[in-house]
């Protein structure tokens, strides 16, 4: 993921991170984003332009995972599974059809 920040005397400073393991979920994305902001970013000076972006990898199959020793597996596949039907149902009837609350 990285972000870049446009400052109003237009210097451009980008900033980027990998992630350890393949991001499924809008949230997952949304959450490392929001880190690499309130990391980069001091709040003071004035900004006139933020960029996102994510550079995906070469899938050669179903992303593969090793879970950690406290997350719970279930709950996990199940967040991605409603995640996969989430986009389904935005790309069939537009992506103001389903709203999605902000992660903690």
């Amino acid at each position: 993921m990285r972000i870049k920040f446009r400052f109003a005397d237009f210097e451009t400073v980008t900033r980027s991170r990998t992630c350890e393991h393949p991001l499924c979920t809008d949230e997952d994305l949304y959450r490392l984003i929001l880190e690499l902001f309130e990391r980069h970013w001091d709040g003071e000076r004035p900004l006139r332009l933020i960029g996102m972006g994510a550079v995906l990898g070469e899938a050669s199959g179903p992303p593969l995972r090793q879970w950690g020793l406290f997350e719970n597996p279930a709950r996990e596949l199940k967040r991605e599974g409603l995640a996969k039907l989430r986009d389904k149902i935005r790309e069939r009837f537009g992506d103001d059809i389903v709203k999605s609350e902000k992660p903690e």
